[in-house]
């Protein structure tokens, strides 16, 4: 097994909040223009482009971090300002969660992975790290995770809290790897499964 994580979209967007000049809007998006074509924030927005697009999700963040009143019927984009507005606020959290995540060893839960799979599951995992504020996890086709670094802890001490949540989307690859090698390629699934 093969892990590769890339955090990309979270040290740009964290590179901005610390920087701290984020009141005038033009710099802002002017800022953002450079996390909008890193694959990390592409995947991000393809998986939620019934939900947001980017310049709504710049919207969103930009109020969360200047603390702008954002108002909405839609209870998903709300919560994705509730959200990012918690976690913007405190620097200091978010250089910690960045620091734990370059420092995590993803591929330490193999053996409890792999345990758990057939044997002869071979399988490469691409880990892309966002700020999707919605979910702590989500599958992109066969071997793809997108993780919210929000979920991520901020304290070294925590770290054993967030081994459920890798081992939940290790093991939707897993069966995903499984149901494509016995039955062909699954586009979309039943209700019943």
């Amino acid at each position: 097994m093969q892990v590769t994580v890339n955090y990309e979209v979270v040290e740009k967007i964290i590179n901005i909040i610390n920087m701290g000049n984020h009141t005038d809007y033009d710099q802002f998006l002017d800022e953002m223009q450079e996390v909008k074509e890193l694959t990390g924030m592409t995947k991000m927005l393809d998986y939620y482009k019934n939900i947001y697009d980017y310049k709504q999700y710049c919207d969103i963040l930009y109020k969360a971090l200047n603390q702008i009143e954002f108002t909405t019927d839609d209870e998903q984009l709300e919560q994705i300002y509730i959200n990012l507005r918690r976690i913007t606020h405190n620097t200091a959290r978010l250089n910690n969660k960045l620091e734990l995540i370059k420092a995590y060893d993803f591929n330490k839960l193999e053996d409890q992975l792999v345990s758990k799979l057939p044997k002869g599951t071979n399988i490469d995992v691409d880990i892309f790290f966002a700020f999707d504020a919605i979910n702590g996890g989500t599958i992109i086709g066969n071997n793809t995770m997108m993780l919210n670094a929000m979920f991520w802890p901020s304290e070294d001490k925590y770290l054993d809290l967030i081994e459920g949540i890798l081992l939940h989307e290790y093991h939707h690859i897993g069966l995903k790897y499984w149901v494509d090698k016995t039955h062909g390629d699954i586009h979309s699934y039943d209700d019943r499964f």
